[in-house]
């Protein structure tokens, strides 16, 4: 089997997993429990969670744990409007989002807010000059990934914090699901940040929204107390250890996982070269993990099938979009409609090896013949 859907999802690593499984036997006890062994799940979830604030340098922050990026995009985004709805209700973002982003921002267009979405450069970077002129008096927030999910572009972080930062009353959103694990980020720079244990060899089920101390929202679920107000229920405590457990290795060995990626992107680049028609629709500004190619005149989905029959699995699109017939990011980016129908997204690992690529480009080959 060759694997080359890791922006899809990573295999949980071996140490995370051993450690999750003593802690589902050790840490069982409610943490909303008010006896001894309640409160001692609960100090290790303190502890876990002062960890995670470490490992991401993150200063005057709060951890609201969710079961995803999904569920923590859809507590900021709805969270955030429809709490400061009367100051305000413009909202921006930009054309290259996760389905979890712009399905909320579709549901608030419903609700009667207004959306600017970002033009873009030929490299798929947002134009920082039309977002400083798009915020108005009205602007409450503005959201826009590190990364792209399907293209892995990356945007300036630092530039769009320094426009909002121009305007109190605009706060920043980002997606960094993508980006954890991949690049180095400050973290500090962004108002509220989402991420997903699962993008970087933690468990599936566990995810993040993480906000400034002074950013006020309104729950979108409702239940009886718990660690937050802005999510009940019962905290998964073995799972949010888990997510800390992996970023932990994440960060141990991040100068050598990105040094091997480096090495098969660099490999993987040179050997898709070989195939006659194939464009190329990531570029120098994606990170080194997503590789999205385009092959004009085949269906994504056919030839998605016919790696599957070789046992090499790729993704079309983002995995939340797959009922899809073409990649938006890719039509928004390229204006080509069959490049948008034809484009796979190939995604690189630590774990990926010279064989890996090999083999795959050497079956691409023969679907592109």
């Amino acid at each position: 089997m060759i694997y080359l859907d890791y922006s899809a999802t990573t295999p949980v690593d071996r140490v995370v997993l051993g450690q999750f499984y003593r802690d589902v036997k050790t840490y069982y006890a409610n943490p909303n429990s008010q006896h001894a062994l309640g409160k001692e799940v609960q100090a290790k979830i303190a502890r876990s969670q002062s960890r995670l604030s470490q490992l991401l340098a993150i200063q005057n922050h709060d951890v609201i744990y969710t079961s995803g990026a999904t569920e923590a995009n859809n507590l900021a985004l709805l969270g955030w409007a429809r709490k400061h709805q009367s100051s305000g209700m413009h909202l921006i973002t930009s054309p290259f989002e996760h389905p979890s982003v712009t399905a909320c921002f579709s549901q608030l267009v419903l609700e009667g807010y207004e959306v600017d979405v970002l033009s873009f450069d030929a490299d798929g970077r947002i134009n920082l000059e039309h977002l400083a002129q798009l915020i108005r008096p009205d602007t409450t927030l503005v959201s826009i990934g590190a990364v792209s999910s399907e293209l892995g572009i990356i945007q300036d972080v630092a530039s769009i914090h320094h426009i909002c930062a121009n305007h109190p009353h605009v706060v920043f959103h980002s997606d960094v699901t993508q980006a954890v694990g991949k690049i180095q980020l400050d973290l500090n720079l962004i108002d509220l940040f989402t991420l997903s244990a699962h993008k970087f060899y933690g468990m599936k089920g566990i995810g993040a929204l993480i906000k400034r101390h002074d950013i006020v929202l309104e729950p979108v679920l409702f239940g009886g107390s718990s660690a937050s107000l802005l999510r009940p229920g019962t905290p998964p405590a073995p799972l949010i250890i888990s997510l800390t457990n992996a970023l932990d290795i994440a960060d141990a060995e991040h100068k050598s996982r990105i040094e091997t990626v480096s090495r098969m992107h660099e490999l993987l680049v040179s050997r898709l070269k070989e195939i006659r028609h194939l464009v190329f629709n990531s570029n120098e500004h994606s990170v080194k993990q997503i590789v999205n190619i385009s092959l004009p005149g085949r269906e994504a989905k056919a030839i998605q099938e016919a790696l599957s029959e070789h046992d090499i699995f790729v993704s079309t699109q983002t995995a939340c979009a797959t009922k899809q017939h073409r990649s938006e990011q890719v039509f928004r980016l390229s204006q080509d409609e069959a490049r948008a129908t034809s484009s796979i997204r190939i995604s690189l690992s630590h774990l990926t090896t010279e064989s890996d690529i090999d083999q795959f480009v050497t079956v691409l080959k023969k679907v592109a013949s």
